[in-house]
This record gives structure tokens, C-alpha cells and sequence, in this order.
């Protein structure tokens, strides 16, 4: 006799059907590690896909001492030439106290889009 479910399989905790296959919760480890592997794969593209995005240099920066013009306080802003080009900074707290301040700014310019060049 087949019991009072009618003979077929079984309903596992995770509601799969075992039946034909036996294979139980060691079947169903090895699924979660493909679609484990699987996952760390796609990331593994995508990280590599992002990386060639950005441009070359775009993460290099560099520390650049700024001093603090007379009559200046903290929380005013202040035009700052960088390697990369004019940038807008604010003074900190505290730094009056030492007459200047560092910040982190690109190392370079950024470059030039692809066919974009200057006439000379």
C-alpha cells in the first residue's frame, strides 16, 4: 500500500518534491553552490566591466596643502587651483589654528574624450 498520501512523493521542508531522485538536501546544497558560483562569477564581470569605464588616473590623488588667506574662517568657501583644474573648497573647523588646511584633489587633469582635441 501506497499510505494516505496516495503513494507518490514526498514534500521536503524547503516544498520541493522528492521522488524519482533522492537526493534530498545534499541535491539542493549543490544547487545553492552553482547558483553560488554563478553569482560570483557575474561579479566577477561586472567589477571588470566597471574598471575598464573608468578612465585611466581617475582614482590617483594626491594631498595638497592649502593655506588660509588672511580675514578667512572656517565654513567660508574659497577658490583653490589644482593639478586638475579650479575647485571650490571650505574651510574646516580648527584649521584656523594652524593656518591651513589639506585636501585631496585629482593628481591630473582629466583627459580629453576621444576625437575631442585642441586646434593648435
Amino acid at each position: 500500500g501506497g499510505g494516505a498520501d496516495g503513494g507518490g512523493g514526498s514534500i521536503n521542508a524547503l516544498g520541493s518534491t522528492s521522488g524519482s531522485s533522492q537526493r534530498g538536501p545534499e541535491g539542493d546544497l549543490e544547487q545553492a553552490r552553482r547558483e553560488l558560483a554563478t553569482a560570483k562569477e557575474e561579479l566577477r564581470l561586472m567589477r571588470r566591466a566597471l574598471a575598464s569605464a573608468q578612465p585611466r588616473g581617475a582614482k590617483r590623488k594626491i594631498k595638497m596643502r592649502v593655506d588660509i588667506p588672511p580675514g578667512m574662517k572656517p565654513g567660508q568657501t574659497l577658490r583653490v587651483t589644482t593639478p586638475a583644474g579650479w575647485m571650490t573648497a571650505i574651510i574646516p573647523e580648527g584649521s584656523e589654528a594652524f593656518g591651513h588646511f589639506v585636501l585631496m584633489v585629482p593628481a591630473s587633469a582629466p583627459a580629453a574624450p576621444p576625437g575631442k582635441t585642441r586646434a593648435t
